[in-house]
């Protein structure tokens, strides 16, 4: 294989940015890829000048390691997309919860007392007609 390859190679693995195992499926779905193109020609020289010619049909790198990493993503099994967005939806459940106590504790009334407006809330408080009407059914 022409050294531009294996260089070009080594750079969109690194661009990839994905778990070790998924690179070095890449890699070698890469490095059979050029071995395939440049099997029958047996001249260096023309070898390296079609291995630049791949190379440059391939583009530009980044590119292609952005859209290798979202193709293996996709191929993901089940289990584990539904345990990533799971663990998604708890950190943005958790950021709501930071902002909101943060909306709590910047809203909080010092100066008010809490206990006592909770217990008048809980207090039974009997209507005036109720008590009149008990009173007067009793003389």
């Amino acid at each position: 294989m022409p050294r531009i390859a294996a260089e070009y190679i080594n750079l969109v693995i690194k661009k990839m940015k994905y778990s070790r195992k998924a690179r070095r499926e890449v890699r070698q779905e890469l490095i059979d890829h050029f071995t395939d193109a440049l099997e029958a020609i047996e001249d260096q020289t023309e070898r390296e000048r079609i291995g630049k010619e791949l190379v440059e049909q391939f583009g530009d790198v980044r590119m292609l390691g952005t859209l290798l990493r979202r193709g293996k993503k996709r191929c993901r099994p089940m289990w584990k997309k539904v345990i990533v967005r799971g663990l998604q939806f708890l950190l943005v459940i958790y950021v709501a919860l930071i902002f909101y106590n943060a909306w709590i504790i910047r809203t909080w009334n010092k100066d008010i007392n809490y206990i006592e407006r909770f217990n008048k809330l809980n207090r039974p408080v009997a209507d005036e007609q109720e008590t009149h009407g008990i009173i007067t059914k009793r003389r």
